[in-house]
């Protein structure tokens, strides 16, 4: 089974991802029979994967819990939401901090049409106060549901709704994440 090639070129890494794994790194006491179900649980995702890709007809698998239920894709860069981040942030891939900033605003919004809408944050307090009035004024449900951010915390500080911290405290904090993740 391949992939895409527009897939392969969207991610640098995809290279990593095709070397084939040993298992003989690990521990000699680890039971390989449990490696080899996680590898068999691995191909058959994979092979869902490319049914639903090329449209093919329901059901994709035999498997009783991989019909009923639903997981995530072997690899993320598999996923809608990851192909449009990847396809959307291209662009600005080269400008880290920029990059940082907005994978980590689009992954806390976790909806693309949401994302579209209010469009990308800068490090332009003029800019961000615009997607904060974009992203309060959008009906609901404007957040997606994959990444559950606890907005408890968010309560507790200054900018106690997630469209102010989101819009206006991640700019001000991401530069000197950045500064830590790309020294």
């Amino acid at each position: 089974m391949e992939i895409p090639a527009e897939l392969k070129t969207l991610y640098r890494h995809w290279k990593y991802h095709t070397q084939k794994p040993s298992f003989k790194t690990f521990a000699k006491n680890i039971d390989c029979r449990i490696l080899d179900e996680i590898m068999a649980f691995a191909k058959e995702r994979m092979f869902i994967w490319e049914k639903k890709e090329f449209r093919k007809e329901k059901p994709y698998t035999k498997n009783p819990i991989l019909q009923r239920y639903r997981f995530c894709n072997v690899y993320r860069e598999l996923d809608k939401q990851t192909i449009e981040l990847h396809t959307t942030l291209k662009g600005i891939r080269k400008n880290f901090d920029l990059f940082l900033l907005n994978t980590l605003f689009f992954r806390l919004i976790c909806n693309p049409n949401t994302f579209r809408k209010v469009g990308l944050l800068l490090f332009e307090n003029s800019n961000n106060k615009i997607a904060y009035n974009k992203l309060t004024t959008l009906p609901r449900p404007k957040f997606g549901t994959a990444y559950v951010f606890p907005v408890s915390v968010i309560m507790k500080s200054p900018y106690s709704t997630r469209e102010k911290f989101f819009c206006l405290y991640l700019p001000k904090i991401i530069k000197s994440c950045a500064k830590i993740s790309n020294p």
